[in-house]
């Protein structure tokens, strides 16, 4: 079963090599979806595999949410192209995290084994 949480606080890191490494975050939220966009910073943007330079963080969970987080908040979670959206042409890069496992209260239950974020 999988359903979509709405207001879910989500981080993006990405970490670029060379003679100045650094991290870069963005934070958003997810839709009614469960799907969040970003915008990189435009120092990433001629990254060429962001799936090897981004990760994503769910840091936090609507306080009227069933769900809990699974992970501690730090977990993370590899980003990879999504093959629902091929809109490179246009500009855009579409990638997708996965499935994000939660759990209700302290064991996972149905409503929250399964959760999808990301786009």
């Amino acid at each position: 079963m999988t359903m979509q949480i709405y207001g879910a606080k989500v981080e993006v890191a990405c970490e670029t090599e060379g003679p100045n490494t650094q991290a870069n975050s963005v934070f958003t939220a997810t839709d009614e979806f469960g799907n969040f966009t970003f915008h990189l910073p435009s120092r990433l943007h001629a990254t060429p595999s962001l799936e090897n330079a981004c990760v994503v963080k769910v840091l936090q969970l609507p306080p009227d949410s069933a769900c809990g987080l699974r992970h501690r908040p730090a977990a993370s979670y590899r980003i990879r192209p999504s093959s629902s959206l091929s809109s490179s042409a246009d500009g855009f890069r579409a990638y997708t995290a996965g499935v994000i496992r939660l759990q209700h209260g302290g064991t996972p239950s149905g409503e929250c084994v399964q959760e999808h974020f990301g786009k």
